[in-house]
């Protein structure tokens, strides 16, 4: 009985050790692929090849008024939009073959949004024109990929929050109405419960057949919404290769 206790502790501890070297290698294995890795990153990223050089934030707000020709009242159902305007620079640092900063596929994915207490937010493409209205053409919306025009290395979006609130009534005898921001505060709605935050990656795929990435994050700007509009202009962003 003994020796059949022994043997059986024995192939326990021989088990364990096993076990312990097993995971020790596949630890030691890990961290050697993640600093080839983080080496391999580095070196395709030791030149700015992309950034983007500037991407502004325009916030405001519009209705739609249901209210038939002549009532008494408004019928007013409310939306917040931020226009977004992206600025891609492929003429940073880089000296080379031409080809390394040219821009062949041009596309966004990877969107996100933290969902605000009010509303039901999408992400359209605009037309640049357009920038800084409250024009949206609903045939733009953007599900979770768009390819851009590469003639311009530019992209303009717009942030749009739906149906904060619908068919609030407002008295006609408040008199002129402005259909911006100052609505969302003529309506007693909270800034807070509107917060959102957005983001999404710009990729781009070069002659080289090279792919460069960069996750465009930012909080919807809503300071000082309430007297029409407010204005953000972000801090660039990079672009890492990934391929």
């Amino acid at each position: 009985m003994k020796k059949y206790i022994f043997i059986i502790s024995s192939i326990i501890i021989i088990f364990a050790v096993l076990l312990f070297f097993y995971s020790e290698y596949i630890i030691y294995q890990n961290k050697k692929n993640y600093e080839l890795e983080l080496i391999t990153f580095q070196e395709k990223n030791s030149e700015c090849i992309f950034e983007i050089s500037e991407c502004i934030l325009y916030s405001s707000a519009n209705a739609i008024n249901s209210s038939v020709a002549g009532r008494p009242y408004w019928d007013l159902s409310i939306c917040q939009y931020t226009d977004i305007g992206i600025t891609i620079n492929n003429q940073v640092t880089y000296i080379g073959d031409y080809n390394k900063n040219t821009i062949k596929n041009l596309y966004i994915d990877n969107i996100n949004f933290n969902y605000p207490i009010l509303g039901e937010p999408s992400l359209y493409y605009k037309d640049p024109e357009y920038f800084a209205s409250s024009k949206v053409d609903k045939e733009s919306l953007i599900s979770d990929y768009h390819s851009f025009n590469i003639l311009s290395p530019n992209i303009t979006l717009t942030y749009v929050n739906n149906n904060i609130i619908n068919n609030y009534i407002l008295d006609a005898s408040v008199g002129k109405i402005t259909f911006d921001g100052s609505l969302l505060e003529l309506a007693n709605i909270k800034l807070e419960a509107i917060q959102c935050k957005v983001s999404f990656n710009v990729n781009i795929i070069n002659a080289m057949d090279e792919l460069y990435i960069c996750n465009i994050y930012f909080d919807i700007p809503l300071e000082d919404i309430y007297n029409g509009y407010t204005v953000k202009n972000l801090n660039s962003f990079k672009f890492g290769r990934i391929l």
